[in-house]
């Protein structure tokens, strides 16, 4: 009986090293997927764009190490995501990145962009936010041209940066960490969560290094990216205007300015003949207040075109949340995404991921799991001694190990566990 139960399980590893499951192009998707069709994945690039990258955020002046983009890695990965039939990916890039170096940060992204239309994927990308594992204002170090740059900060984060390189006693503090590279991937507010506190209380004309210029050309870059250029027109899905802007203590009202900019700008931009319709939403923390929310951002000029909003709770409380958002979004008559669900870490959702898609499939409701490839996400096992470490997310596991070089061409390989593989099939069935 043993044996015969690991035969399926060989089979199903071999079919995702080899690339031989079922694709979404196989299938043959028909026109862009829209909102309500959404059937994602959120997802952290293993090489930086410019995105989620520490060290690229540092000038050269300063550092030596501005971060790398690996095409073939990027291809591999966002290949192994169109086998699990996955339609979207949900991106939180980084301001900072962009603004360091916006040339060599928007051709990366031109890069993702064409990856993504090969495989018939389409990009969330979220424009701000406020979750962070970085612990000093970025803003404050990393514009060496203005006359308010911090070089004293900028020489703490450099230092604090060169002890996340390959070294395993590290781990603690990284919390994403990218496999064989000498470089910290992050996620990490921006433009920065206390520009949204005293002494600037969201006025954006009070930001110090020009920030409020930088914002808007940051915002105009990327619509008229997703709105002009032929692989960002293609591999357009949504905008996620500013994801869990209702975390952190921070304040709704004064978060409204930065909103209402963005929304204005890429609405502008989405003007242009022959411009994909710029679907927009905000990932709210607070899944009870979605309707709420939607309401106070309309009464502030912002409209959402369809609602999302994220949950991590276990069943049943998970299937209460998406029908109590369902009806949200049938009274408002919008498509509703639950833009982020499942941690295999969490008790109740290892093994459980197709009760949580049927939920959603019940209610009419789309969905972008977190995590269906695993890259860089590392955190220490809640359940295992101190010291001990597990990836945060993902069924799909690049087999590069940390503190190795990457190698071409890329394998992957189905988390350990049967668990897990009950769950990637349940992706693959969604």
């Amino acid at each position: 009986m043993e044996r015969l139960r690991r035969v399926p399980l060989l089979a199903l590893v071999f079919a995702c090293v080899l690339g031989l499951g079922t694709s979404v192009s196989a299938q043959g998707i028909g026109s862009r997927p829209k909102p309500a069709e959404f059937k994602g994945t959120n997802y952290f690039p293993s090489t930086t764009l410019g995105i989620s990258n520490a060290l690229n955020m540092l000038t050269a002046n300063n550092v030596s190490l501005d971060g790398a983009f690996s095409a073939t890695q990027t291809y591999a990965e966002i290949s192994q995501i169109e086998k699990a039939r996955v339609n979207c990916i949900r991106i939180f890039p980084s301001f900072y990145g962009w603004l360091v170096n916006p040339a060599d940060y928007m051709a990366n992204l031109k890069t993702l962009a064409k990856a993504c239309v090969q495989n018939r994927i389409v990009i969330t990308f979220v424009m701000w936010n406020t979750t962070s594992n970085v612990f000093v204002p970025l803003y404050l170090a990393v514009d060496p041209n203005t006359v308010s740059y911090d070089a004293n900060l900028h020489m703490t984060i450099q230092n604090v940066a060169s002890t996340y390189t390959l070294s395993v006693s590290n781990v603690p503090y990284q919390t994403v960490l990218s496999f064989g590279e000498p470089w910290q991937m992050v996620l990490h507010d921006f433009p920065g969560n206390s520009l949204f506190e005293a002494p600037y209380n969201g006025v954006m004309s009070t930001w110090p290094n020009n920030l409020q210029q930088k914002c808007q050309d940051y915002v105009d870059a990327i619509g008229n990216f997703f709105a002009t250029d032929p692989d960002g027109k293609r591999a357009f899905g949504s905008y996620d205007l500013f994801n869990e802007n209702d975390c952190c203590n921070l304040i709704f009202a004064q978060q409204m300015e930065l909103f209402r900019m963005t929304y204005q700008r890429l609405q502008l931009a989405h003007q242009t003949p022959g411009a994909p319709f710029p679907e927009m939403t905000v990932g709210f923390a607070n899944n009870a207040m979605t309707l709420q929310n939607y309401n106070t951002l309309v009464q502030n000029g912002v409209k959402q075109t369809y609602l999302s909003f994220h949950c991590y709770d276990a069943q049943p409380s998970f299937g209460q949340v998406v029908a109590q958002n369902a009806a949200m979004g049938q009274q408002l008559g919008l498509p509703v995404v639950c833009s982020e669900f499942y941690d295999r870490n969490k008790a109740g959702h290892l093994g459980n991921l197709g009760s949580f898609i049927n939920d959603l499939e019940t209610h009419d409701v789309a969905g972008q799991v977190w995590g269906v490839l695993a890259t860089n996400l590392i955190i220490p096992d809640p359940l295992a001694p101190p010291g001990t470490f597990i990836r945060f997310d993902g069924m799909i596991i690049p087999s590069a190990i940390p503190f190795t070089s990457f190698t071409s061409p890329v394998v992957f390989l189905l988390a350990p566990g049967a668990q897990a593989v009950q769950d990637y099939m349940s992706v693959l069935n969604w």
